[in-house]
């Protein structure tokens, strides 16, 4: 009877031995690698790889990394209750997945030169600030959230795609871009801002929103139709 029960021991030793090393994986910056270790010491081995079930950083809610010198925030997805990710100021081109729980995200001052569409169908994302970066176009969906803010000025975008004009978005920041043409902005928004562009008309169903609170745009390169609605 002992025979027969030792292979069975050592076989489920062997097992829980290899998921143990299935939940490290290894981060491919070197700076934000650094960043959690400093944060998360207990959550990395020796060989510097990090414990995805680790329980320090998978309850994380909030996690600010600015200003160090990250090009690469690749296993940022483990974090599953993240809600807040703030990475202003680093050397990213691309973002990666994220946590589909996550709520805000800032990017501004990086070197990202698009957006996927998986960023903007996050289904608990409402705040999005892509500011000061290379970015020439925005992804052709409608953002499923409600009540969204969207910075993505001070980028290279040349148009606005017509779909997201069909989205909750409550504040729209497109201002310091290469729009021009005719364009359609967010009907539902209470502030756009689309400054320092090239824009030559903008469609009339602003007007006819009843979600338009207080609305203000300014042009200020062409001052073609800067116009001010008050709407009760």
């Amino acid at each position: 009877m002992k025979t027969r029960i030792l292979p069975f021991i050592l076989l489920s030793f062997l097992f829980a031995n290899n998921s143990t090393k299935a939940q490290y994986v290894s981060l491919p910056d070197t700076n934000f690698r650094n960043v959690l270790m400093g944060l998360y010491p207990t959550c990395f081995n020796a060989a510097k790889q990090m414990d995805t079930t680790c329980g320090d950083f998978v309850n994380v809610s909030s996690l600010k990394c600015r200003s160090k010198n990250i090009s690469n925030i690749e296993g940022v997805k483990y974090f599953k209750n993240l809600t807040e990710l703030a990475c202003d100021s680093n050397n990213l081109t691309a973002i990666p997945q994220l946590p589909t729980i996550i709520n805000i995200v800032s990017f501004s001052h990086n070197n990202i030169d698009s957006l996927s569409d998986s960023l903007f169908l996050l289904p608990n994302l409402y705040n999005i600030d892509v500011s000061y970066n290379n970015i020439k176009k925005l992804p052709q969906v409608t953002i499923p959230s409600y009540n969204v803010n969207l910075n993505c000025s001070h980028n290279q975008i040349s148009e606005i795609p017509p779909i997201l004009s069909s989205s909750y978005i409550m504040s729209f920041d497109c201002s310091y871009n290469n729009i021009s043409g005719d364009i359609t902005l967010p009907i539902n928004a209470s502030s756009i801002y689309c400054s320092h562009n090239n824009i030559k008309s903008i469609n009339d169903g602003l007007s006819s929103t009843t979600f338009l609170d207080k609305f203000l745009i300014k042009i200020l390169h062409q001052l073609i139709v800067p116009i001010l609605i008050y709407l009760v």
